[in-house]
């Protein structure tokens, strides 16, 4: 049976243990060391009342026990127990959040990148055209025009023009941008309203959303493009390129959405960042 009186002494005592979770192991320490005093003074022949009085008046004062507890212990590793384990629950929580948005998302790119759209997916630092065709990069930028709406933030992070040259002497000129469309909130849906911008440059010339026309027409200029990889949680990567595009000496190129009542824009600079 439990003393009160040692009970109570220890519950003072253990008060100067500045991290909460190492007091009750402290406390039955306490409690041990004081049953084992008890006993002794029984066996020397104390009546029980008074050995009790004797374990306390040796333990002395439980407040002055509290304060020499307090200078000598060191919680930090038990804070830093704690804090890894807040981490990991932390970690847990937002894989278990975002788990179906990365299912669906890694899903989306195994059937977006088809046969025809996987030389347009290569980063443009890398991008050599294959099949006997090569290519050369006449002019790069990295913009970083940003635009938002709705929770999602487009930015436009770098643009190129490319001139390919196939065995056959022909070449085709082509302008490629990388735009990263993100949205942190776990059950944001993927945008893809990048599909619904459209260009237009200095010149007035206007290329077309992918999702405005039907392809077909090889003279048709065109706004077209793909997400094709993750960048980070809730960040995906677009390739985007202009069709029958190829040095046309325009100031700039902007890219814009204007449905629904928005106005979306993101613009290149071709005189201000371009190098050769």
């Amino acid at each position: 049976m439990k003393i009160l009186s040692f009970e109570k002494w220890c519950r003072k005592a253990v008060q100067g243990v500045r991290f909460k979770a190492d007091r009750p192991r402290i406390e039955e320490e306490l409690y041990g060391h004081m049953e084992e005093l008890y006993e002794e003074y029984l066996s020397a022949g104390e009546k029980e009342q008074a050995a009790e009085a004797a374990v306390l008046a040796e333990m002395g004062d439980a407040a002055e026990t509290a304060r020499q507890l307090q200078a000598v212990h060191r919680p930090f590793w038990g804070y830093a127990l704690k804090a890894v384990r807040a981490v990991l629950i932390a970690a847990l929580v937002l894989a278990l959040l975002y788990l179906p948005r990365f299912i669906s998302r890694t899903k989306r790119y195994v059937s977006a990148v088809s046969p025809e759209f996987n030389h347009f997916l290569i980063d443009f630092e890398d991008r050599l055209a294959t099949g006997g065709v090569t290519g050369e990069r006449v002019f790069f930028a990295k913009p970083m025009s940003k635009a938002s709406s709705d929770g999602y933030t487009f930015i436009l992070t770098r643009a190129a023009e490319w001139i390919f040259s196939g065995k056959d002497g022909s070449t085709d000129c082509s302008f490629y941008l990388m735009v990263e469309v993100s949205n942190p909130l776990p059950w944001a849906e993927e945008s893809d309203i990048l599909r619904e911008f459209y260009a237009v440059d200095s010149l007035g010339q206007v290329y077309k959303a992918f999702n405005r026309t039907d392809y077909r027409d090889p003279e048709d200029q065109v706004l077209a493009g793909n997400p094709y990889s993750s960048s980070g949680l809730g960040t995906v990567r677009w390739s985007l390129w202009l069709t029958n595009y190829c040095s046309q000496e325009a100031d700039w190129i902007e890219l814009r959405y204007d449905l629904a009542g928005r106005d979306l824009r993101l613009r290149v600079d071709l005189k201000g960042g371009g190098v050769k």
